[in-house]
């Protein structure tokens, strides 16, 4: 087995996943279970105990054949990637106690200036239109 993707302590973001409502969640590595054999996979792959970070109970577990919300639960490593704030992000301040919602404000508020500039520019686009000459057919 090579390098983990994460650690203990690790904000990380689920990139696979077997239940659909899982991908894309925001996470914190809090525990190990270890190397273990994950469902249909062939292979023992090492499997992180994680906590949801976007919600009480916003990850989602099949058990026996029915969906469940919990807080925490099992991921393997091969599902997830390390978030790593960089370090020249504007508006990012790590003192504050949670990183995680530092780096969540600082990413809303650049789309939030992206969604504006991208408005303007449709509506810029609009006017042009609307002043162009029509062609004759």
């Amino acid at each position: 087995m090579g390098k983990l993707n994460c650690s203990v302590g690790d904000l990380a973001i689920t990139v696979r996943c077997e239940v659909p409502e899982n991908l894309g969640k925001i996470v914190r590595v809090i525990g190990s279970k270890g190397v273990i054999k994950w469902s249909e996979f062939g292979e023992p792959m090492h499997v992180w105990i994680v906590e949801g970070m976007t919600g009480e109970k916003s990850l989602v577990y099949e058990v026996k054949k029915k969906l469940d919300r919990r807080k925490s639960g099992p991921c393997p490593d091969q599902f997830l990637r390390r978030i790593t704030p960089p370090d020249e992000l504007p508006g990012l301040d790590k003192r504050k106690s949670d990183p995680l919602l530092d780096i969540l404000n600082t990413l809303a508020n650049h789309r939030i200036d992206i969604a504006f500039a991208t408005t303007e520019d449709c509506e810029r686009l609009e006017e042009l239109e609307t002043q162009a000459p029509k062609e004759s057919k």
